[in-house]
C-alpha cells in the first residue's frame, strides 16, 4: 500500500546523470515512414536498451501494441519512469518539425480533481542552450486539475484499457505553449515518460512504438547538374548560348515532399520560380529554364519544402554564363564555317510562320 507523500510541486524534476545516445535510430516509423530519433521506442530489443529506469518499470511481453515487447510503467513506488536522453548527441532545435508519435495504454483517465500532485504523462524536454534553462510540453491523459491552467501541459482524451495512438506536432505545440519565449536556440534534450503518486493513484500504464521524427531533417539535396540542351541546329557544346534552355536536376532523398522549386534570376535581378517534376525512369526532379536573349549570367537553387509544417531545405547558389553568338555562326559551335554556310543554304528564302 502506497503512503501519502507531500507536495513535490508542478517543476520538471531534471534527471542529473546524462545518458547519452550512441548513433541515430535507424528505425522506420509505421505511421509516417521516416527514421526516428529515438532509440528502441518499440522495445523490441525485449530490454530497456537506450532508456534510462528509475524505480519499477518493466519490458513486458502481455499488453503489446505491435510486435512482441512494450514498456510497462507500474504503479509499484510512488515515482516510475523511463528516460532517453537525445542532446548533445543530436542536435534538433524548435524549428526543426519535430513530431511524436507512440501507443499508450492507460489504466485510468481523466482529470483526477485538486489533489496535489498525481499524474501519469509523456513529457519532451528542450533545453536552450545559452541559458542551460529547461522548457517543454507535457501529454496527460490523467493528472491533478491544478496542471489545467498551464499552456504546456496538453490533456490528451484516451480510452482506459485500451491502446490509443498519440501524434501531436511538438514544434506547434511548444509554439503555443511558449509563445513569449525565444524558441531560437532551443534543442531537443530527453523523453520522460512518468507515473507519479500522490494522494490518489493515477494508474499504471503501457507504452509502445514510441517515435520522434523530424521529417525536415530526413529531406537531404544529393546532387545537382544542369546542361545546354542544344536544340537544332545548335551542336553539343558545355557554353549556354544565347535562347539556349537550360535542363536542371536534381537528386533528392527522403520522403514526404510536397513541392521542389527551381529558383532562378539574372545575377542581381528578380527571382523567378518553377516547379520541378519527377522523372520517374532517371530517379531526379527535372525542369528546364527558358533560354536568355543576351549575354548575362544566371544564378539558381533548388528549395524543397516539406508536407510537415512548410519547412524547406534549400541547396547552394549555382550560376551559368549565357554567351552570344558570333555573327553566322549558326550552330553554336563557336566558330563560322562550312557547316553554318549549310544550314543558311538549306533554309534560304524560308519565312517565319
Amino acid at each position: 500500500m502506497k503512503k501519502m507523500v507531500s507536495a513535490i510541486g508542478i517543476a520538471v524534476l531534471v534527471v542529473a546523470s546524462l545518458f547519452l545516445l550512441n548513433s541515430q535510430a535507424s528505425k522506420t516509423g509505421p505511421s509516417l515512414g521516416l527514421p526516428s530519433i529515438l532509440n528502441n521506442g518499440d522495445f523490441e530489443t525485449g530490454t530497456f536498451e537506450r532508456w534510462r529506469t528509475f524505480g519499477a518499470c518493466e519490458v513486458d511481453a502481455s499488453t503489446v501494441h505491435n510486435g512482441s515487447y512494450s514498456a510497462h510503467i507500474t504503479d509499484d513506488t510512488y515515482d516510475n519512469k523511463i528516460n532517453q536522453t537525445i542532446h548533445p548527441e543530436m542536435r534538433l532545435s524548435v524549428d526543426d518539425g519535430l513530431y511524436f508519435e507512440g501507443w499508450v495504454f492507460p489504466t485510468r483517465v481523466g482529470w483526477l480533481g485538486p489533489v496535489q500532485y498525481p499524474y501519469s504523462w509523456i513529457e519532451i524536454v528542450f533545453i536552450n542552450e545559452s541559458s542551460e534553462s529547461l522548457m517543454g510540453v507535457i501529454y496527460t491523459w490523467c493528472a491533478n486539475s491544478y496542471l489545467q491552467g498551464y499552456p504546456h501541459v496538453k490533456f490528451l482524451e484516451l480510452n482506459a484499457a485500451s491502446w490509443n495512438h498519440i501524434s501531436r506536432n511538438v514544434t506547434a505545440d511548444m509554439y503555443s505553449s511558449w509563445n513569449s519565449s525565444d524558441l531560437s536556440n532551443v534543442m531537443l534534450y530527453y523523453v520522460d515518460i512518468v507515473y507519479h503518486y500522490s494522494n490518489v493513484d493515477p494508474g499504471e500504464f503501457w507504452v509502445d512504438d514510441l517515435q520522434i521524427l523530424c521529417p525536415h531533417a530526413s529531406i537531404a539535396i544529393e546532387s545537382i547538374s544542369w546542361e545546354p540542351t542544344c536544340p537544332q541546329p545548335y551542336v553539343a557544346s558545355n557554353v549556354t548560348r544565347v535562347d539556349e534552355p537550360v535542363l536542371v536536376k536534381a537528386n533528392i532523398s527522403g520522403g514526404y515532399l510536397d513541392r521542389v522549386l527551381l529558383k532562378f534570376r539574372k545575377q542581381n535581378e528578380v527571382w523567378f520560380n518553377t516547379t520541378m517534376a519527377f522523372n520517374e525512369t532517371e530517379n531526379l526532379w527535372v525542369q528546364t529554364m527558358l533560354g536568355q536573349s543576351e549575354n548575362c549570367t544566371i544564378e539558381f537553387f533548388v528549395e524543397i519544402y516539406s508536407t510537415f509544417g512548410g519547412y524547406s531545405v534549400k541547396s547552394s547558389l549555382y550560376t551559368y554564363d549565357v554567351k552570344a553568338l558570333s555573327i553566322g555562326d549558326i550552330n553554336g559551335d563557336s566558330f563560322v564555317g562550312i557547316d553554318d554556310i549549310f544550314t543558311a543554304a538549306s533554309h534560304f528564302g524560308e519565312e517565319n510562320p
